[in-house]
């Protein structure tokens, strides 16, 4: 049994003398979670009037279960509704009833590792045949952030993220979000659903002076609304709204709603049957990009059609079939040379971020620390110097750094901020590491930040000054190091 605490959302149940309070949903291998609702894509724009409607599915199947994290199957389908005024004209016209039709679907799945806070990474694999080589120690890396202007191709706001100690009702703690505004949750109170208790999460995110239109002219909002099962700790509904505003007027939205129908375990044969089909989908996926790239020749994408029948033909239907059958279409299209150009094609790596330059403001960020509840935020310290230290605990570096952290931590204690960065090993590591050193520095999970700060290499060294801009970086760790940074820093306090 795989208990994720915070895991696919909230539960919150009653805990005697504290109220309402967070709980743990508990996912087992072979669980397999379906959503079903709607995506409304509308503009209000001067001469780009339009309002679009998909029909949305979300489908979770836990392929295997760790300690402290679960490896999954994520899959989104997006089936768009025939617009009326259309269907009705070429009803009129051809006889042919649009609404009777099903429009093809665009469907989209990842392999995802969701950690004991309910954190998503896509694991970083490469692209080959099932089976799948998944494991422990299968690297991760982040997703890209939800799309702003469009519907989600994935959809991940089952998950939400909680802070490092189950908060009460009322409680409000923010997370991440790379470049952006960073996301405020708040754990409202009591619900229902079909009759049953529920719970109500709520999150806001929102630009920059959205509320002041006389600062800034444009800007967005993004407002969830999640409903979890007491009894269970699953998802009942989710709720969420991206508005885009020009001036005072609001000119667009996405508007998503979906909701978690019956769940379903599978075990044995069938739980076979089940992950061969999401790794099937997952492989054709993943290998399609990089032979459109090479302008294959169509007698390969042919060959993999035979493999593709023999697969449909051979193994029983599953709840992926339908997405196997979408890759074959593609497939098929390819070998008709009638692919769309890669260019149009949705691009499955997480685009590249630059690093943070000197002398322009240091990347705003909030992060959780790895030894207590809280988070820190780079804002809230400004007015004196910070340093920030990315290190991977695991790695050779990773004691001598922190020794270097650690007395700077002590000979700046109320001069500078030092802060140090965990990255890859997860924030339960890092702490006994920390404890194992008997440090006092503090330390936080950076897995969110190392985006924003583009970090490729560890330890890497960021030095701020007091109105926040950046003013030196380093990259390794040598017998220098320390002085090269206390250098910096009794610089940036003499001016």
């Amino acid at each position: 049994m795989f208990v994720v605490k915070g895991l696919l959302l909230l539960v919150l149940g009653l805990l005697p003398g504290e109220g309402l309070a967070v709980g743990s949903p508990r996912l087992l291998r072979g669980d397999e979670l379906v959503y079903t609702g709607v995506v409304e894509e509308a503009s209000e724009r001067v001469g780009n009037r339009f309002r679009k409607w998909h029909d949305l599915e979300v489908r979770l199947f836990v392929l295997e279960t760790y300690t402290g994290y679960a490896d999954c199957a994520l899959m989104t389908r997006l089936r768009p509704r025939p617009d009326p005024v259309v269907a009705g004209a070429v009803t009129q016209v051809t006889g042919t009833d649009l609404t009777r039709e099903p429009q093809p679907a665009s469907i989209h799945i990842e392999l995802v590792r969701v950690d004991v806070r309910g954190r998503v990474l896509a694991l970083n694999l490469t692209p080959g045949p099932p089976p799948i080589p998944i494991g422990p120690g299968t690297d991760a890396k982040p997703l890209p952030p939800l799309p702003i202007d469009t519907p989600p191709d994935l959809e991940i706001g089952l998950f939400v993220p909680l802070p490092t100690k189950p908060a009460t009702v009322g409680t409000t703690w923010e997370t991440p979000d790379r470049n952006r505004p960073p996301v405020i949750w708040t754990a409202k109170g009591d619900a229902l659903w079909n009759g049953g208790r529920c719970v109500e999460v709520n999150a806001t995110q929102q630009t920059d002076a959205w509320d002041r239109p006389e600062v800034s002219v444009t800007g967005w909002k993004r407002t969830d609304r999640i409903l979890t099962n007491s009894t269970d700790g699953y998802a009942c509904t989710v709720e969420r709204k991206i508005e885009k505003r020009q001036g005072n007027a609001i000119i667009g939205w996405i508007d998503v709603k979906y909701e978690l129908q019956p769940s379903t375990r599978y075990t044995g044969a069938r739980y076979l049957d089940v992950r061969r089909e999401a790794e099937m989908v997952y492989a054709l996926s993943t290998e399609l990009r990089p032979l459109l790239v090479k302008k294959t020749a169509p007698v390969e994408f042919q060959s993999r059609l035979v493999k593709i029948d023999a697969f449909l033909k051979d193994h029983p239907q599953a709840g992926f079939r339908e997405a196997v059958e979408a890759m074959r279409r593609r497939y098929a299209a390819a070998a008709r040379g009638d692919a769309p150009p890669v260019s149009s094609l949705r691009q499955p790596e997480l685009a590249r971020t630059d690093p943070p330059r000197l002398g322009q403001p240091a990347p705003d960020f909030v992060a959780p620390f790895v030894q207590s509840t809280g988070q820190f935020r780079l804002s809230g310290v400004r007015n004196k110097p910070a340093v920030l230290v990315f290190y991977k605990p695991d790695s050779e570096t990773s004691v001598a750094t922190l020794l270097v952290v650690e007395a700077l931590h002590k000979k700046f204690p109320d001069q500078a901020t030092v802060i140090a960065l965990a990255i890859g090993a997860g924030p339960e590591v890092a702490n006994r590491q920390r404890e194992s050193l008997k440090l006092t520095v503090p330390i936080l999970d950076g897995t969110a930040v190392r985006s924003t700060y583009a970090v490729q290499s560890y330890p890497r060294f960021y030095v701020i000054d007091a109105t926040g801009t950046l003013t030196w970086q380093f990259d390794g760790y040598g017998a220098e190091t320390g002085f090269l940074v206390k250098e910096q820093l009794q610089k940036l306090l003499q001016r």
